[in-house]
């Protein structure tokens, strides 16, 4: 039988798009040493089970030496990243371009670079060797270059960029065809801080082409490859393993280099590589505190992989100023400025632009704004880096993370070069005061005098560790909206929609609407006329002038619904005396129907609300106020009158702003609101029935979550929608107001009872919406609500706002979660997990006898994250089976191994030593119950609190059971095809197992005899 062949790549850029020249190192492997790969999963009856791989390659040309080649982008195949046309004082003036063009020299793949350089002395461009040379040791250098026309005086040299007289350079000039170019350099001092360089040495413009550069220690250069170069050989980079078999591709495995050891002797290098799961484990994500009620597997595991998810993302809105300068702010005195210069640029940052701050006055800061959710919790760290360089001298430049440049979060103070350097400053949230509040900033400021200071790769992420400079755009978004699953059934932040439902409650303009004629409820007053002597919000109130006890009122559009609570509110301020008032709401034909308020008075501004629930539907309703002695002129100034549906699911505080109109096209709520089985994610959705009227529907408030809208930044709101008609007009919206309006977008489209529909709207707000500004006075709003007057019940599910102009899904596609059971298993009441994300996972697991593993998979992102939960394996199905006589089958032995068993035990709220599960329904879920007298059984608390139902404490011993581990040779394609979960049938007399049903617990794959053998151990678990 023809065996597979194996394919092993290697992405040496550490991006994972496996897309190089010589990123599939197969050619180079040893097929009589490896690879070895190894996948387990884990289980409520197994121990943590990473994966892991070597490889042995072939090194007899020095490829996969560190010290081949010092130069990281060498020819140009991936671009020009790193390559820089600026000057250097004292080295280099400045060129026109650097591009790469389709070009090569010999045996130096296919692209070149090309720099056109000016008419003066110098002009060139430069490429910084960022490791250290060591003074007295020669290094080697080799180029080709050649002229697009005629003969340059051009030249390649190595040099120290801040001290530009300690140089070595070629001495010929360059002709029309390539051709290659040696010297050396050995540095008068130890130098961190050298740069590869080809400028033209006479006052005329030059166009050069460039390629395969060389640099190493020793007196002569290495011969070019095209091969990783000593800034990619390093631990990290991504590694995927597939092999191919019938034309088909089979992926085995997929991880991360964690060692390279070179063997000099035998020229080989091994390369050891761990995977995904082991990843997770060195990675911290935090799962805060929310305000759901409760919350399930499936929603802890959605946030804790979305937190992992989030990586190295950089949070800084504009990091390198390629197109302007948006996001940052210099704030200082008069004749300060702040440029962007499109001729220079950190050479790490990548890129042609950086920003120029000049100073002339002391304390002059920059500032970045980071896009961050934030809600800061205790143990998050987070780094800020900046790469800056000085353009004369050597200032002291302070780089600080903070809220505000009054509340400076962490500082460090550097004296910096005019060579382009990385400092950076980190944060550890410490206490609960700090958590919560605020938004996060990166300021670079000269704490005392004056200067110029190039500014570029501005970065802020989360983790303690300093990761390689990286644009926006990688990781994922946390979720701004802290309720968008339903799972865990709770729905705090959801309110029903409303409006203020009187049309002139600010009187900016005039009084329409209102009167001081008798109502059934006051007597005629004097006048109600628009003032602007006093006013609470805005520029105008209206002044009521009573004679006696007199009133005005406000004739209301509209029907109020029986049932439904409706609050007035509204701000006064009596002129002179306070006096005696009473205000109420009721329908003014039947005016025993109303509710009413009383005060004593208020000579400055107070508010007032009474609340009203019509006995029935009511379209002739009244608002009013009275006030006044008898016999005596008394004035009352009004403001902020508002008149809406009041939802029960409000707390204190959270009342609506007063505005002109609710948000996104609301007008009322709903009636019956719930969470539904019916769902597009997990377990639930919300669902909610509207009332036949237009507008009716649902609000978040972000509130609950404390996100932060910074002015011109975009977000997006998605969410998935069905209908129990089969056409239903639906409006979403993001909105926020600190004022009278709101600052809104909104979309629309149609739901239907056949399937769910993705709706999204993108909006960027005017003005900053900060978590600082959560009062009464602003919110920060989605909505979703129906445009026609029908009556339906809607479901909404997956709600995600996150910044960006495109929406993304609920869950990513590489996340194989089992939602249909996990959704159902309540893991916290508000609970908190800190530590790493594979430890939280773990937690989990334990409470809810949940599996994982990572799966590799043929493209990007190359692996998938799963999950199953042991409830779900009755539909399982065997689809092998190992006999004892077949074909194939090298060997069987039993696995004695200490396997560590976890079982749930009932917290009783005044626990003894030990208290096991009784209950029948456990027993059949778990087995039956140890006993008490079980030596080394250890107890922990997963929970604070008693007060829950389900398990609250984990026993963990030692299973004495032992487990087949089944070899087979060459076994294809069910080799290749075989993932971890799988079922199989063992039948083996020589271990009495006959019919027995077996999960795959661990996959141990070993290639020999130049990859013609296949050796494959399964460890199997017992399916029961």
């Amino acid at each position: 039988m023809t065996a597979p062949v194996i394919h092993i790549r290697v992405y040496w850029a550490n991006a994972g798009a496996f897309s190089g020249a010589y990123d599939d190192v197969t050619a180079f492997s040893d097929g009589d040493l490896g690879p070895v790969m190894t996948r387990g999963r884990s289980a409520d009856n197994s121990a943590e089970a990473t994966g892991a791989a070597s490889f042995t390659l072939d090194n007899f040309d020095d490829r996969f030496t560190p010290d081949r080649n010092w130069c990281d982008n060498p020819s140009f195949e991936a671009g020009t990243a790193g390559w820089s046309i600026a000057a250097i004082a004292s080295l280099t003036a400045v060129a026109t371009s650097i591009t790469q063009v389709t070009d090569n020299a010999p045996g130096a793949g296919s692209k070149a670079g090309e720099a056109v350089l000016t008419a003066t002395v110098n002009s060139g461009v430069t490429f910084p060797i960022p490791y250290p040379f060591r003074s007295g040791v020669t290094y080697a250098v080799s180029v080709y270059l050649k002229s697009t026309a005629g003969t340059l005086t051009v030249r390649a040299g190595l040099a120290s960029s801040g001290t530009p007289a300690d140089i070595a350079s070629s001495g010929a000039d360059i002709t029309t065809s390539w051709a290659v170019y040696t010297f050396a350099w050995t540095p008068s001092a130890d130098r961190a801080d050298a740069v590869f360089f080809v400028r033209t040495t006479t006052a005329a413009t030059a166009t050069v082409r460039i390629d395969a550069v060389q640099v190493n220690p020793g007196g002569t250069a290495n011969p070019y490859l095209e091969a990783p170069t000593k800034g990619q050989l390093v631990p990290g980079r991504p590694v995927h393993i597939y092999a191919t078999h019938g034309g088909t591709d089979y992926p085995q495995f997929y991880g991360y280099i964690e060692r390279l050891a070179p063997d000099p002797a035998d020229r080989m290098v091994t390369i050891t590589c761990y995977d995904v799961l082991r990843r997770l484990g060195e990675v911290d994500a935090t799962l805060p505190t929310t305000a759901l009620t409760s919350r399930t597997a499936l929603d802890c595991r959605t946030e804790l992989l979305t937190d992992f998810e989030r990586g190295d993302h950089n949070l800084l809105q504009n990091p390198s100023f390629e197109t302007d300068l948006s996001g940052w702010t210099l704030v200082a005195g008069g004749g300060d400025t702040l440029t962007r210069v499109t001729t220079d640029a950190a050479p790490e940052a990548g890129g042609t632009c950086c920003a120029e701050m000049v100073t002339a006055t002391a304390l002059s800061y920059l500032q970045g704004a980071a896009k961050v959710v934030p809600v800061f919790f205790v143990g998050q760290t987070y780094r800020a880096s900046v790469y800056l360089r000085a353009t004369t001298g050597t200032p002291a430049v302070t780089v600080g993370l903070g809220r505000s440049h009054t509340t400076y979060l962490a500082t460090r103070t550097f004296t910096i070069s005019t060579t382009w350097t990385r400092y950076t400053v980190t944060w550890t949230v410490d206490t609960e005061t700090t958590a919560g509040v605020g938004g996060l900033l990166l300021f670079v400021e000269f704490p005392a005098g004056t200067g110029t200071l190039r500014v570029d790769g501005g970065a802020v992420t989360r983790g303690q560790a300093l990761l390689p400079y990286s644009g926006t755009g990688s990781g994922r978004w946390p979720n701004y909206c802290g309720a968008g699953s339903f799972d865990g059934g709770g729905l705090n932040g959801w309110y029903g929609g409303w409006t203020n439902l009187c049309g002139n409650g600010n009187f900016e303009t005039d009084v329409a609407g209102w009167s001081v004629a008798a109502d059934s409820f006051h007597a005629a007053a004097t006048s109600i006329t628009r003032s602007t002597a006093q006013y609470h919000r805005g520029a105008a109130s209206a002044l009521l002038t009573t004679y006696g006890v007199t009133g005005c009122h406000y004739a209301v559009t509209g029907t109020f619904l029986a049932g439904v609570t409706y609050r007035l509110r509204f701000y006064f301020e009596q002129v002179t005396t306070p006096r005696a008032l009473e205000f109420g709401i009721g329908s003014n034909g039947t005016p025993a129907d109303y509710a009413y308020g009383t005060d004593t008075g208020n000579t400055s501004w107070e508010a007032k609300y009474v609340d009203w629930t019509p006995s029935a539907n009511r379209s002739d309703v009244h608002a009013y106020l009275s006030t006044g002695i008898v016999a005596a002129t008394h004035q009352t100034y009004i403001d902020e009158v508002t008149i809406y549906e009041r939802s029960s699911e409000w707390v204190t505080g959270e009342d609506p702003p007063y505005v002109d109109a609710g948000p996104g096209g609301m007008t009322t709520g709903t009636t019956a609101k719930a969470t539904s089985t019916t769902a597009k994610y997990g377990s639930r959705s919300h669902s909610f029935d509207t009332r036949a009227v237009a507008g009716s529907g649902r609000i978040y408030d972000f509130l609950h979550l404390g996100s932060y809208f910074v002015a011109g930044r975009a977000y997006t709101a998605s969410c998935w929608i069905r209908s129990s008609d089969a056409s239903a007009p639906i409006k979403i919206g993001l909105a926020a107001t600190a004022g009278t309006t709101w600052d809104e977008a909104t979309a629309t489209g149609s739901a239907n009872n056949s399937g769910w529909t993705q709706f999204t709207v993108t909006w960027t707000p005017a003005a900053d919406f900060p978590i600082s500004g959560a009062t009464s006075a602003m919110r920060r709003v989605f909505t979703v609500c129906q445009t026609d007057a029908t009556a339906r019940t809607l479901y909404i599910d997956g709600v995600r706002v996150i910044p960006g102009s495109s929406a993304d899904d609920w869950t990513m596609t590489h996340w194989d979660l089992d939602t249909a059971s996990e959704a159902s298993d309540l893991v916290s009441d508000s609970a908190a997990f800190t530590g790493s994300a594979l430890s939280n996972l773990s937690s989990i697991n334990a409470l809810t006898l949940t599996r994982h593993y990572i799966r590799p998979a043929m493209t990007a992102p190359w692996y998938a994250y799963v999950t199953s939960d042991r409830d779900g394996l009755a539909s399982k199905t065997s689809v092998e089976t190992f006999d004892d006589d077949l074909a194939g089958m090298s060997s069987a032995e039993i696995d004695r191994a200490s396997i560590v068993n976890i079982l749930p035990v009932v917290y009783s709220p005044n626990p003894p030593t030990t208290e096991y599960y009784s209950d029948a329904a456990s027993v059949a879920r778990y087995g039956p119950s140890p006993g008490s007298a079980l030596a080394g059984s250890a107890f922990y608390s997963t929970r604070a609190t008693p007060d829950i139902v389900g398990p609250a404490l984990v026993a963990r011993y030692k299973d004495p059971r032992a487990r087949p581990v089944m070899t087979v040779v060459n076994r294809f394609p069910s080799q290749l095809q075989r993932e971890l979960d799988d079922l199989v049938t063992v039948n083996f007399a020589r271990l009495r197992i006959q019919s027995g049903k077996y999960l795959i617990l661990r996959i141990t794959t070993l290639l020999t005899d130049g990859g013609t053998i296949w050796t494959t151990a399964y460890a199997l678990e017992e399916y029961s």
